[in-house]
């Protein structure tokens, strides 16, 4: 795959990684979309929070999965 330089320069408060994942996750609202939250333990102790959006109908849309982890 090739690299492609850019010039773009986030603004200053972005460049930090930190507050970039915050407001994405807290101070950032999507209008028109909702999620539901569902907490799975583990034996560990531990825990993972798994947040659907379901479509208009109200159900989870099962055709699509993505799961991300961090670490």
């Amino acid at each position: 795959m090739p690299i492609i330089q850019s010039k773009y320069n986030a603004p200053l408060l972005f460049r930090h990684s930190h507050f970039s994942t915050v407001h994405a996750s807290v101070l950032r609202k999507v209008p028109g979309v909702s999620y539901q939250r569902e907490r799975m333990n583990l034996s560990d102790g531990d825990f993972i929070d798994l947040d659907w959006s379901p479509d208009s109908n109200n159900t989870p849309n099962n055709k699509n999965l993505v799961i991300i982890t961090h670490g």
